[in-house]
């Protein structure tokens, strides 16, 4: 890159690389709050960089760039929905902790910062070429003892102020359940213990969306009866829904809901492999599907008339 054409550019990557060495960094306890901050820097000298190159004015008539909430806003935004909703949180995190004792409360949040440092690398690399990722700059951090899961557990029992507590709440409790899931709004995996020796133990970590990690998943849905974690008929959906909307809306409503959302396949052949187990799972004793309370409340949202005030 240019230092004087792309300076945008390298100022948002030199930005990203060091809200990440500083969350990295093991001899410095002020993480979360720097990393929002310089996260912020990143995506908005990237942001201005790719309207820029549109052609697009990013001054504001009171002579300041416009801001990364601003940008995230517009319609012309390249970023989808899931990593906006991280960016917006991360912003929430920088405004209320600027000036407030975490306590030992940064890995509350360690899922957002994650996806935030991946959706920036596929973000960049996207809009302005593969060579600017940061792959190659970053690795995972490294520790000098090996983790147990006595030490994990400690990390879970740690008191966390009660007002970060009521903060980690506000933001998530504002989300939808599918957007808590969605990678690009906070990083998720699933991990299994391989059986070793006591010096050779360790974590095996997968991706949730490869073959492996599917088939853990469905391996802990199956410790809790199925008829506990998809409990609904589809007529009995049909019900909740017309209660949830307050119109009509019957068991062929649901059928054609099922098959624009593609959450099962219409016949029985390889049923259980196609079907979607965040909504549904097919029982095959008596060959058919019951849903979830998350299938419900997707139904309902997508369905219920939004009340505009005047």
């Amino acid at each position: 890159m240019n230092p004087f054409y792309d300076e945008r550019l390298l100022r948002s990557r030199e930005a990203m690389l060091l809200a990440v060495s500083v969350f990295n960094d093991p001899t410095l306890s002020f993480k979360s709050e720097v990393f929002c901050v310089l996260s912020n820097i990143a995506w908005t000298y990237l942001l201005h960089e790719f309207y820029l190159r549109k052609k697009m004015q990013i001054l504001n008539q009171d002579g300041f760039t416009i801001a990364l909430s601003e940008m995230i806003s517009r319609d012309d935004c390249p970023l989808p929905m899931g990593m906006k909703a991280n960016l917006e949180d991360i912003k929430k995190l920088r405004d209320k902790l600027e000036h407030s004792l975490l306590e030992g409360s940064d890995n509350l949040w360690t899922r957002l910062f994650q996806a935030n440092c991946l959706n920036f690398d596929k973000t960049i690399c996207n809009l302005f070429g593969a060579s600017l990722t940061l792959q190659d700059d970053l690795s995972f951090s490294l520790q000098f003892s090996k983790a147990n899961i006595e030490q994990l557990q400690e990390l879970g029992k740690h008191d966390i102020p009660p007002s970060i507590q009521a903060l980690n709440k506000e933001i998530q409790g504002s989300r939808p359940a599918d957007l808590l899931d969605n990678l690009e709004y906070q990083f998720s995996v699933i991990y299994s213990m391989v059986p070793a020796s006591k010096s050779n133990a360790h974590f095996q970590f997968l991706n949730p969306e490869s073959a492996q990690g599917q088939e853990i998943s469905n391996i802990l849905v199956k410790h809790k009866p199925a008829d506990d974690l998809y409990p609904f008929k589809p007529g009995v959906v049909a019900k909740m829904v017309r209660v949830g909307i307050g119109k009509k809306f019957t068991v062929s409503d649901h059928t054609k809901a099922w098959k624009k959302h593609k959450i099962r396949p219409e016949g029985h052949q390889k049923a259980v492999d196609a079907t979607n187990t965040k909504y549904c799972i097919y029982h095959q004793a008596h060959r058919d599907w019951t849903y979830n309370q998350v299938w419900v409340d997707l139904l309902i949202g997508e369905m219920k008339p939004i009340n505009i005030k005047a």
